[in-house]
């Protein structure tokens, strides 16, 4: 019962942690990004991201700007 009920909560904490989206575009470790653009405003980035994004191996984030603070 123990072990039933733990993986139950495994699995409530998993679902909570990585959303379903997440889950499912790449698998139940994710992935860092193996490129991260950084530019100054009108220096062209969003030129850049938008011929990126059109490229079928590009998975792009869900947001365009990433806030670390």
């Amino acid at each position: 019962m123990t072990k039933s009920l733990l993986e139950r909560t495994k699995k409530v904490w998993e679902e909570k942690r990585l959303p379903y989206r997440l889950k499912h575009r790449w698998g139940e470790l994710g992935v860092l990004p193996n490129c991260l653009i950084v530019g100054a405003q009108k220096a062209g980035t969003t030129s850049l991201y938008e011929h990126l994004i059109r490229h079928p191996d590009v998975w792009p984030p869900d947001c365009r700007e990433i806030n670390f603070g």
